[in-house]
């Protein structure tokens, strides 16, 4: 994968001239996890190379380009995000969105990561617990989103749920959600339990998995470590966006 910064201009200038199969990524904190699909993509269809971006718009804009580049040479993987909630990205025709909100949800629905967490966690009672507050909490943020309010996404773990009372929902949190507009919160709500670990934000997913491993036995693993575990070992969702990247190169 190209760790070296280039700007949007520059990537698409390149992109013109290149002979390599090429996937365009966002990048940002998920490089690691993007480097093992990588891997497992090359594997499927011989040598692929990641470039990232930066971020979903700057993917986007690349996207509009995408008459000018070499004939099925390049593809284009971008986290979802709140566009679960919308048809937005039947706009970006090939462009390979996320199953999930983003790439760590791929990673978090992992049977190596659900089977680590049983083994720590056996009764799977706080586990639940956080993930009822989370389910609430997110429900809140998207649907002051879909209100056209801001939402107030990057917080951590702590100032959503109470890790020393249950996990149950902080003051602020009630506040938010006493707030929200409650039309949009019942409809992101009634989707977002279908499947938690699809739709709530994968950041807070596994700093939450980490709060409740830690509260458990007092071992907290690592963020990378999690995630690392999700993306490098076998995973049906990986191997599903391995599958759908392989057939999208324009």
């Amino acid at each position: 994968m190209a760790t070296l910064r280039y700007t949007t201009e520059e990537l698409i200038e390149s992109l013109k001239r290149t002979r390599f199969k090429t996937i365009v990524v966002e990048g940002g904190d998920d490089i690691e996890i993007l480097r093992d699909i990588e891997s497992k993509l090359s594997l499927h269809c011989g040598s692929v190379n990641f470039v990232h971006a930066g971020d979903k718009t700057s993917v986007l804009r690349i996207w509009e380009e995408k008459e000018s580049f070499p004939h099925e040479t390049i593809g284009f993987l971008a986290d979802s995000d709140l566009w679960l909630f919308n048809s937005e990205r039947k706009n970006y025709p090939k462009v390979v969105f996320t199953h999930g909100y983003s790439i760590e949800n791929v990673c978090i629905q992992s049977p190596s990561v659900t089977d680590f967490a049983g083994a720590r966690i056996p009764t799977q009672t706080s586990w639940t617990a956080a993930i009822v507050s989370l389910i609430d909490w997110f429900s809140a943020e998207a649907a002051f989103h879909l209100d056209g309010q801001n939402p107030i996404f990057n917080v951590g773990v702590g100032q959503i749920f109470d890790c020393n009372a249950g996990f149950a929902l902080t003051q602020m949190s009630k506040d938010r959600i006493a707030a929200a507009p409650p039309l949009y919160f019942a409809y992101i709500r009634n989707i977002v339990i279908t499947d938690p670990l699809r739709f709530i934000r994968g950041k807070q997913l596994f700093l939450a998995l980490a709060e409740v491993l830690n509260k458990h036995d007092g071992d907290r693993p690592s963020l990378k470590t999690l995630k690392r575990m999700g993306s490098r070992t076998a995973n049906p969702a990986i191997d599903a966006l391995v599958v759908e990247l392989a057939n999208s190169f324009y």
